[in-house]
């Protein structure tokens, strides 16, 4: 066969390889969702001593599939979860944030602490806090008020929106 009857077939041939469209992306992993804190079991929970910026304690419950932190008072004497933070992150009405405000300087978990003692209307309903654990690493929180805490990362993985 000539060059010439093989730039056809080889001009097809390239053609149709480059309209082939790349396999798609692998799925996310699963994460947990409002569903899953609907479903948490206070039994699964590990407990953690914290120390509270001003030195009282202040007890945790980690629940590792949910990457949560949470007042070890969000656990009732019958085994079930109940407290304003909780609540809270199970309702799905999450604090709106501008993407454009998401500028490093606070974090998203912050700004959303923040923006709900605003609109609380109510001096020391919410608040921001630091704690320490017992190896000296510290980590902020919300205080809600019935007094329940939150970490920071769990308010910004459960309890924001972010909006251009």
């Amino acid at each position: 066969m000539n060059r010439r009857a093989l730039l056809p077939i080889l001009s097809v041939a390239f053609v149709a390889a480059c309209e082939t469209k790349p396999p798609p992306p692998p799925a996310p992993p699963p994460v947990a969702t409002q569903t899953g804190l609907a479903t948490l079991d206070a039994k699964t929970a590990l407990p953690e001593d914290w120390l509270l910026e001003g030195g009282g304690p202040l007890p945790l419950l980690y629940f590792s599939s949910a990457q949560l932190k949470l007042s070890a008072g969000c656990k009732k004497p019958d085994g079930s979860l109940d407290c304003d933070a909780l609540r809270f992150l199970r309702a799905g009405t999450p604090v709106q944030l501008l993407k454009r405000s998401l500028d490093g300087r606070m974090s998203a978990g912050s700004m959303a602490c923040i923006r709900l003692a605003k609109e609380s209307g109510k001096d020391g309903a919410y608040a921001l806090v630091t704690a320490k654990n017992k190896l000296g690493a510290e980590d902020g929180l919300c205080r809600f008020p019935d007094g329940s805490y939150v970490t920071l990362g769990a308010l910004e993985q459960y309890g924001i929106r972010v909006l251009e």
